[in-house]
């Protein structure tokens, strides 16, 4: 006996046998719905064969003929056929062979595919199968009011028209374009075509404002300033913000006013009263299954009427304006129990664009207009014994030159070496770490309003390097801390952290060298 293969089979003695006509099988109005947030199952319909009630002729299938095949290898069909093939075969084992052949093509990943009976005779054992595989011959987006219609095509191309929907493919891009943001929910709806043997897909949208703000109170302040810092976000994260066509690139615009010597608002840290206008170009690049890395490129346009005093190595207290050119690198890998995330790139000063070399001269001894320095921090997160968390950072930065303050490494705070003020000490060569760990969250046994709740230990750590210092000026610094904190997040709005740190390394006699409380309060909305 001949293997299977995809148009012909084995040639069997000569016989003759009718066959009653099944005619051909198609949907006719069953619905195929796929919900996949973060890889959902696909739901099919399955359609029963209706015929009449075939006589018990009994026939012999040496052969089966497939035709409509382009998903399948001979190999597939032949283990889904072969054991249907023999002498004293009826209706029912052809119909059997039909159903195990379309079984095969719904294991492989393709749902949508249907195996037809054509009418005919059985004519020297042959049997023939057609296939119905499914193409979509038509895509329509309904319900998106705040996300771009081309985008939303753009990232779905397993439900392109003129493709077989590949159902593990249409699940991890619906999963991925579902999970980049929380303001937008799609569900793929698949009905028969007008044309047999084809799909139409409609995408179902339900999508809020894109529209998000943030309120935070916090104590974050340097030495001789207020105690208090309020700051607010507003953010829109509809993407039909410029975004280039046929191309994932994103440029984002954004704007920060700071009225305080040291500002924190997020993870973002300005130093120097005055504003910054920045604009990015983001690539997001090929990811893997548990890597996800981007290139960012673009510019800053900052303006400070002044800087923090007698901090870093600024000469007067004299207002600057500049453009610092940036470029970054960023990545996230993700493991079992474990993430890690890493950023690294370059900053650049240029001479004669936007900088200007007596502002630069006014602002510190041997400070450039054309400087350069690079930046780069790792973060790793391991969950450890019975869901506690262990955290180590490290961060830092090499430069060319001397730095204005408003460039160089602040260390000292909440989100650096706690137990000291913001900014306590700035460098222009610096490295600091941060070792944490975080007991299990207790939030189950208080209330379902608490998300998360944990007990954490710290220890951090900095090192800094003034370049070309003033006379009677330090040039290296240290700064050590530890002690304990909590984190607790919950009433879906609601984030507050509080770090109490004692200094292990006192500065001089003009600082505080007291142990901190640490406070950070925030409502999004």
């Amino acid at each position: 006996m001949k293997s299977i293969s995809q148009y012909s089979f084995i040639v069997g003695t000569t016989r003759r046998r009718p066959l009653t006509p099944l005619g051909m099988r198609w949907l006719v109005a069953v619905t195929l719905v796929i919900t996949l947030l973060g890889g959902g199952r696909s739901v099919g319909a399955e359609q029963s064969v209706t015929s009449e009630k075939p006589v018990e002729h009994r026939f012999y299938v040496g052969e089966y003929r497939v035709t409509g095949n382009t998903l399948l290898t001979p190999i597939q069909i032949e283990l889904a056929l072969t054991p249907h093939l023999g002498e004293h075969k009826t209706v029912k084992d052809v119909e059997a062979a039909r159903l195990a052949l379309e079984q095969r093509y719904r294991d492989a990943g393709y749902p949508t595919a249907l195996v037809n009976i054509p009418e005919q005779e059985v004519l020297n054992g042959v049997v023939y199968l057609s296939v119905l595989e499914g193409k979509i011959n038509s895509l329509r987006i309904n319900g998106s009011r705040y996300f771009s219609l081309e985008r939303i095509r753009g990232e779905l191309p397993a439900l392109a028209e003129g493709a077989i929907p590949y159902m593990p493919a249409v699940q991890e891009q619906i999963g991925a374009l579902n999970q980049k943001t929380a303001d937008r929910a799609i569900t793929p709806v698949l009905r028969p075509g007008r044309t047999p043997g084809t799909l139409e897909v409609e995408l179902r949208v339900k999508d809020e404002l894109p529209l998000h703000g943030a309120v935070e109170l916090n104590n974050h302040h340097g030495a001789n300033t207020s105690d208090l810092r309020l700051s607010g976000q507003l953010l829109w994260s509809g993407t039909y913000l410029a975004r280039f066509s046929g191309s994932d690139t994103l440029a984002v615009v954004y704007g920060v006013h700071s009225a305080s010597e040291t500002a924190s608002i997020g993870t973002l840290s300005v130093i120097g009263k005055g504003d910054i206008v920045g604009v990015r170009s983001i690539l997001p690049l090929e990811p893997s299954a548990d890597y996800f890395h981007s290139f960012a490129l673009g510019f800053d346009v900052k303006d400070f009427s002044e800087s923090i005093n007698l901090l870093g190595a600024d000469s007067l207290n004299t207002p600057i304006s500049y453009i610092n050119w940036t470029a970054q690198y960023s990545a996230t890998l993700r493991g079992n129990n474990a993430s890690t995330r890493l950023s690294l790139g370059p900053n650049v000063g240029l001479r004669g664009i936007g900088n200007d070399d007596a502002e630069f001269e006014n602002k510190r001894f041997k400070a450039k207009p054309n400087y350069f320095y690079l930046r780069g921090n790792i973060e790793h997160n391991h969950a450890a014994v019975k869901n506690s968390l262990l955290t180590v950072k490290l961060s830092g930065q090499l430069s060319d030159s001397p730095l204005i303050s408003n460039e160089q490494f602040s260390a000292g705070g909440a989100q650096s070496v706690r137990g000291y003020l913001e900014s306590q000490r700035l460098g222009d060569n610096v490295i600091q770490s941060t070792l944490e760990w975080s007991t299990p969250s207790f939030a189950a046994k208080l209330s379902p309003q608490i998300k998360d709740l944990r007990l954490l230990v710290f220890a951090d750590a900095a090192q800094l390097q003034v370049k070309a210092p003033l006379p009677q000026q330090e040039s290296d610094f240290e700064l050590y801390g530890a002690g304990i904190g909590l984190r607790l997040t919950g009433w879906k709005t609601l984030a507050l952290d509080i770090d109490y740190a004692h200094p292990l390394k006192a500065l001089d006699a003009s600082n505080d060298n007291g142990d901190k409380l640490h406070f950070r309060a925030e409502y999004t909305f």
